[in-house]
């Protein structure tokens, strides 16, 4: 497996332990759950074929994507909302940042419920976070820092609440 594959299969995995619904956006049913998480852009038959450019032929790739968007029946008043080019930044192994970014919120909201459960100026907490993160500074297992800090793995549920869903 892939490292975007498995860190999306972990995030799936997560969101579902929060009773999150995975929904592809080909599939997208608003009305399945209190908690809808809607993949954009899926990579097995994704809404632009690439094989093209791998193949380096000489394309247009404004034609390429007007072609492919008739093919799939796009009308005319529904304006595509992402083009080949706005995933130019992917390349080279970056794709994986994007749920970086949903993990570092994760990893957030749920550190900053420690200083909700006491108070933001309350010294062990603060003493807690700085040697357990902070001085550490990536150079131990980033799970096991948290782990240290919080005494548990992050739990997704502040995030949650954060974004109204609890």
């Amino acid at each position: 497996m892939k490292p975007e594959e498995q860190t999306r299969q972990d995030i799936d995995d997560k969101l579902q332990k929060a009773n999150w619904i995975i929904q592809d956006r080909q599939d997208i049913n608003l009305g399945a759950g209190p908690g809808i998480a809607i993949r954009e852009f899926s990579t097995k038959a994704g809404p632009v074929d690439f094989t093209k450019g791998h193949r380096r032929v000489d394309l247009d790739i404004n034609q390429f994507e007007k072609d492919y968007l008739d093919e799939i029946g796009l009308i005319p008043e529904i304006i595509s909302r992402y083009r080949s080019t706005y995933f130019m930044h992917i390349v080279g192994g970056y794709a994986a940042g994007y749920y970086g970014y949903i993990w570092s919120e994760v990893l957030d909201c749920d550190a900053f419920e420690a200083f909700k459960e006491t108070s933001l100026f309350d010294q062990k907490t603060v003493n807690a976070f700085k040697t357990s993160i902070l001085e550490k500074n990536g150079t131990a297992d980033y799970m096991s820092m948290y782990i240290n800090f919080r005494g548990r793995e992050p739990k997704i549920e502040p995030l949650l609440k954060k974004r109204g869903f609890q």
